[in-house]
């Protein structure tokens, strides 16, 4: 699953929640290299669709949740698990 944010506003969000505490690592580095990671997760999740689902995380957390329990119960259902790689199926 991947929760796709611009690397600008993902960012402004792990300030606000970190007000207080100093920055991470992840935090430290460029803008740059935040959105360049973005878009290599979105080109992955672009070639393999089966095992890559992308869930817009501008939306509200209620609908974010809402798309990410419908993936995962598609995924969880006979269809989807015959879809499922069979090393997946003893994860």
């Amino acid at each position: 699953m991947i929760l796709d944010i611009p690397a600008k506003v993902g960012l402004e969000r792990a300030q606000k929640r970190a007000a207080a505490d100093a920055p991470d690592r992840f935090e430290k580095e460029r803008l740059e290299t935040h959105e360049k990671r973005r878009e290599a997760f979105l080109d992955i999740a672009a070639r393999e669709p089966e095992r890559c689902h992308v869930v817009n995380a501008m939306q509200t957390e209620e609908t974010i949740g809402a798309e990410i329990l419908a993936i995962v119960k598609q995924l969880l259902s006979p269809a989807g698990r015959a879809r499922m790689p069979e090393a997946a199926h003893h994860e």
